[in-house]
């Protein structure tokens, strides 16, 4: 999965990375079935790979 902020602006930067990725912390301690294979943040883009059982569609995955 890669999540790209509007317009790829440059708004990942020291601080606001560090924030993201307490965030995707949050959502694997509400959500201990998904797996996160490898994460990183790039300054215009997160690229998330990610393992979760089928009982998640993507679309769900996506919105939690």
């Amino acid at each position: 999965m890669v999540c790209i902020p509007r317009y790829k602006y440059k708004v990942l930067v020291k601080g606001v990375d560090e924030y993201m990725l307490k965030k995707i912390d949050e959502v694997r301690k509400n959500y201990p079935e998904i797996k996160y294979v490898q994460r990183n943040i790039h300054p215009d883009h997160i690229h998330l790979v990610l393992s979760f059982p089928p009982k998640y569609s993507i679309a769900k995955v996506v919105q939690i």
